[in-house]
């Protein structure tokens, strides 16, 4: 297949110019208007594209949304081809904001939504399963198992820093050797983990998924489907002894998303917020955020394109005073795309249910004291304008806070002191501005990137509510 039509840009120099484009107030300044230029040429080079493969390629079009963005789904779910918002349907070949409806039942009933109930499958006692999930910033290996009632529990998790989407990318030019970081991290637990000892059984299975890291390096062109089709053999070729099975699948905005919302139902089925049930979600990853509004008939939901890299290039293009201009505005403009004009989306369902943050928006609200505890609206404004002024500052409070992240498990990560407060800046008005535009004020949060499932582990174990539990819980093993 060819590779993709590029509809973002291909360097960092364009990349910053190309997002500036939508502010005047930023386009004044003089550092960007120099780039004007290329920034014109850019614009018009993309819509000739972009043209061109929508007039004149209809069926690849097509093939591309049905093989890449449609894909599999767990059977208690439906996706809406109907988007109420923005009334456009998201795509890795026009837009990475997408929004639409989710049909998405809740397993405790009440503050739900319609729909379908979860379907949480029964394993046996000794059965066993790795996820493994290739993000934009890391790729982390989970192990999951059975409680004594076939319940699913998550035995260890492992992570590295890495980036597989580019790997892949190097592949192409530099040969498959670059993936040697990323077997020395599968091999350790897939091969050598003790569950994966033969003894006449069957080997546990693998199940690996890639989200915007590799979703964005697809509609760059820089990869094609068959790239990642190779990668999907490799993965089969080399751990597929035997009888395990072995899946790679690039997760969709909206699977991804309904995923996400998989895993927050599990795991807060029991749980119990004033009276209120957990209904929806939100999540950040490196590069995208996703929103499930729950309540009422449908779970609308919305991906939006905050490229928490990509905001880190610009600050250090143009310095930290206009990047973060725009990146309030760049915030703002991707809720709007996702919710309407009409602004706050969790309208009529804002009071219903509780909205519980997971991933990196959890460890956003952490650092701005919101995490662990029912919050309002209001509580995560305030929390993370306060967390934003202080870092701006660089007063005492935050230096503390700075040398305290070193051991509290903060700066998990192990950044510098300036790369971290930039990234804490960056990541609280992230969800500082999700939270504004995209809910109302009566929205209650609960914010936690793990969650212990004491009612049903006798272990008492914790899981980290992510995408690959969602996965767990709703896949036929």
């Amino acid at each position: 297949m060819a590779p993709l039509p590029a509809s973002k840009p291909d360097t960092d120099a364009l990349s910053w110019v190309h997002h500036f484009e939508k502010y005047d107030r930023v386009l004044d300044e003089p550092a960007v208007q120099r780039k004007l230029p290329l920034c014109i040429i850019f614009c018009i080079a993309s819509a000739a594209i972009w043209t061109w493969s929508i007039g004149l390629i209809p069926s690849f079009s097509k093939d591309l949304r049905m093989s890449v963005l449609n894909s599999t789904v767990p059977t208690a779910l439906h996706l809406e081809q109907k988007h109420k918002r923005g009334g456009k349907a998201s795509g890795l070949a026009s837009s990475q904001t997408g929004s639409g409806e989710l049909i998405y039942g809740n397993t405790a009933g009440g503050g739900g939504g319609g729909g379908e109930a979860l379907e949480v499958k029964k394993l046996a006692p000794s059965w066993s399963a790795f996820l493994v999930d290739c993000g934009s910033g890391k790729v982390a290996v989970y192990e999951y198992g059975t409680d004594a009632n076939g319940q699913p529990a998550e035995m260890g998790k492992t992570s590295a820093k890495m980036q597989v989407a580019d790997l892949l990318v190097r592949q192409t030019s530099e040969g498959t050797d670059v993936l040697a970081p990323l077997w020395q991290l599968l091999d350790a637990k897939v091969l050598d983990s003790p569950a994966s000892a033969k003894g006449g059984k069957r080997l546990p299975p693998l199940f690996v998924g890639a989200t915007a890291g590799l979703r964005e390096q697809l509609m760059q062109g820089h990869l094609t489907l068959a790239d990642v089709a190779s990668f999907g053999d490799a993965l089969a070729q080399r751990y597929g002894d035997g009888d395990r099975a072995v899946k790679l699948e690039l997760l969709s905005e909206q699977r991804e998303a309904a995923l996400e919302l998989a895993a927050v139902r599990y795991a807060y089925e029991d749980s119990d917020f004033e009276g209120k049930k957990a209904g929806g979600s939100l999540s950040g990853g490196g590069k995208s955020c996703q929103v499930v509004w729950g309540g009422g008939q449908r779970d609308e939901f919305m991906s939006l394109d905050l490229d928490l890299f990509a905001a880190q290039r610009v600050m250090g293009a143009v310095g930290e005073a206009q990047a973060l201009v725009w990146w309030e505005n760049h915030i703002r403009g991707e809720v709007l795309k996702g919710t309407g004009d009409t602004g706050a989306g969790a309208g009529e369902a804002a009071g219903e249910s509780v909205y519980v943050g997971i991933t990196m928006l959890a460890s956003a609200a952490v650092q701005a004291e919101v995490a662990g505890r029912l919050v309002s609206r209001a509580d995560v404004l305030s929390s993370c304008a306060n967390l934003i002024a202080r870092a701006k500052a660089e007063d005492y409070w935050w230096q503390d806070f700075v040398r305290a992240a070193e051991t509290n498990g903060m700066n998990s990560y192990g950044l510098d002191a300036a790369t971290f407060r930039t990234v804490s800046i960056l990541s609280a008005m992230r969800l500082q501005g999700i939270v504004e535009g995209a809910f109302g004020d009566d929205a209650k949060f609960y914010f936690s990137r793990t969650h212990e499932l004491a009612a049903r582990d006798e272990s008492g174990r914790s899981v980290n509510v992510e995408w690959p539990l969602g996965a767990l819980v709703t896949e036929t093993w």
